[in-house]
């Protein structure tokens, strides 16, 4: 089910998956990489959800000054809401996405960077919730 599509970002619930998906492309820009976050982190809520798969293969340039904000604010609200594991699937050619995600403080969330989406769903899935 589509939950919203927008310029730089499509996000939806799969349910077969059972999580929040994110599929970004072209240039991402802090405000709609924030309001994506937020409008992600109710849908899963809204779906009794506790994952998320994150496609930033087809991600163009990414605006980093982002990083600090899901790092300190929008991932410990995710945690605190049921949020347990992210997958995000990342192109395996560009060295750019070694430092994700968000370096600097532990995560609170289970994330692994995946060059395959089957192999992120199959970790998604993995999970016992």
């Amino acid at each position: 089910m589509r939950h919203q599509d927008r310029s730089m970002s499509v996000l939806f619930w799969d349910q077969d998956v059972r999580c929040v998906e994110t599929r970004f492309h072209g240039a991402v820009f802090a405000d709609q990489i924030r309001q994506t976050l937020n409008d992600g982190l109710q849908l899963m809520v809204s779906k009794s959800g506790h994952s998320w798969l994150v496609d930033m293969r087809g991600c163009g340039v990414l605006d980093t000054r982002v990083f600090s904000w899901v790092r300190d604010v929008w991932q410990p609200r995710a945690a605190l809401a049921g949020l347990a594991r992210i997958a995000l699937v990342v192109p395996t050619s560009d060295p750019a996405y070694v430092d994700l995600p968000f370096p600097g403080r532990p995560m609170e969330v289970a994330c692994v960077l995946f060059g395959d989406r089957r192999q992120a769903v199959r970790w998604l899935r993995s999970a016992v919730h």
